[in-house]
């Protein structure tokens, strides 16, 4: 794959390769655009409101993170707060695809939480179980280390989201002993970018 990159003096694209990454540049910006065999991987855009709005609206989806369903408006504004986040610092949860059919997900990324990088992600319950977690998750880690270099993110799950947990284990994630969310005791993971 290659970073694709715009001159800001001519309209002519210029591609270097990158092993795995695709990146335009688009002004000072450079949103990121991340493909596996299976998945696309990119920031969110408005257009996935609804989409993701359908993905949190699911009980079950939501019972090991806030216990409840979400509502359409509640998705609204957690999307409102990626893509803040991606103009301000950088980095999200992206917005994670099947390729064909091209399909919205879930998501996969970052976020700053009480000074830390936090490593998450969410998907609908249809698409459990397929490796698409374990995909997408080692990509933007990847990215996350080699592009961002970010020196360290944190994972976080409750004991009882095996999924999760065996998500950070397959990506190479350390153990960092426990943490707590909303109240409750956490398994805290950490990937640290080499020196």
């Amino acid at each position: 794959m290659y970073v694709t990159c715009a001159n800001q003096n001519s309209a002519k694209l210029s591609r270097i390769r990158i092993p795995k990454y695709e990146i335009s540049r688009m002004g000072s910006a450079y949103p990121m655009l991340l493909t596996t065999d299976r998945l696309t991987l990119r920031p969110f855009q408005e257009a996935d409101v609804t989409p993701y709005s359908e993905i949190v609206a699911d009980p079950e989806v939501m019972r090991l993170i806030t216990g409840e369903a979400e509502t359409f408006e509640a998705a609204r504004r957690y999307l409102e707060e990626v893509l803040r986040s991606e103009a301000e610092r950088g980095y999200s949860r992206y917005a994670v695809l099947l390729r064909e059919p091209e399909e919205l997900i879930g998501f996969c990324g970052f976020k700053l939480i009480d000074g830390e990088v936090d490593f998450g992600w969410r998907y609908g319950k249809r698409h459990w179980n397929n490796g698409y977690g374990t995909e997408a998750a080692r990509e933007v880690l990847k990215y996350g280390q080699e592009i961002l270099q970010l020196p360290l993110v944190v994972s976080v799950a409750l004991p009882e989201n095996t999924a999760s947990i065996r998500i950070m284990q397959k990506i190479g994630m350390q153990r960092d002993g426990f943490g707590s969310w909303g109240g409750k005791q956490t398994i805290r993971y950490v990937a640290r970018t080499a020196a």
